[in-house]
């Protein structure tokens, strides 16, 4: 790449963020202001332009002409989505085969900031959201993290996500490359670990200040998926009935 090409580039996406972070009217979460001071490498961005060139659009299967055994409904969304479901959609973990059904299950109750942005030395507040603290109100509330009382989801409805979306669209791949990485470096690429919140001793959330009842918190601390799944397993190791009686 050429350094008249290369450059070319950097005008255009330094315009870019100029008019999508200073364009954005909406409270600032603390979320939205660390993406302003990602640090951006050469090595980092040939990474993420290899990882968009291999990319490929998700689709979702539509349900089976064929009913199956188990009862199959569409995943209903969030009333407040948040803008990683442009992208990654209703079920978005699929690489990890072994655990991948079981962590999008967690996507309906469970905000992806949740698991996704822990940074350090920062506390968090957990509360569900948009229904406050009681998860009975509204079937579609998630346990999203907050950050002085502002929200650090930034909603798919919201200025910035639109705006976002709109760039993505007309930008050239090197561009979005540096977007990418901008929007994902205050994330952690792996959440907690299954026994960080299906344990008795976990201190990840505060599962009592969430209002869940003392049989939904048992149920989720004793949970033998997830105790199964914590466990170190050959690769490649499937779940099997007998693993849940043990």
């Amino acid at each position: 790449m050429s350094m008249s090409y290369f450059s070319s580039y950097l005008i255009r996406f330094l315009l870019l963020s100029l008019s999508l972070w200073a364009g954005v009217s909406q409270a600032e979460s603390l979320y939205l202001q660390q993406t302003k001071t990602v640090e951006i490498t050469e090595k980092v961005l040939a990474e993420t332009l290899e990882k968009l060139q291999q990319s490929k659009t998700r689709e979702l299967r539509e349900l089976l002409a064929v009913a199956p055994f188990h009862k199959r409904e569409p995943v209903k969304p969030a009333v407040e989505e948040a803008f990683c479901s442009d992208c990654h959609g209703p079920l978005p973990h699929s690489k990890d085969e072994r655990q991948r059904s079981f962590l999008n299950m967690h996507s309906r109750k469970v905000a992806c900031t949740t698991c996704h942005y822990r940074p350090e030395g920062i506390t968090l507040d957990y509360a569900w959201y948009p229904t406050g603290d009681n998860p009975d109100m509204d079937e579609s509330g998630r346990i999203t993290p907050f950050h002085q009382g502002e929200l650090i989801a930034v909603p798919a409805v919201g200025p910035f996500a639109i705006e976002l979306q709109r760039q993505w669209h007309l930008a050239a791949l090197p561009v979005k490359a540096r977007l990418h990485r901008r929007i994902h470096g205050p994330l952690e690429k792996e959440g907690p670990g299954c026994t960080d919140c299906h344990h008795q001793d976990q201190r990840f959330l505060d599962l009592e200040a969430l209002g869940l009842k003392p049989e939904e918190i048992r149920s989720i601390r004793t949970n033998r998926i997830a105790r199964f799944l914590g466990q170190k397993s050959p690769e490649g190791q499937q779940l099997q009935l007998r693993d849940l009686l043990q």
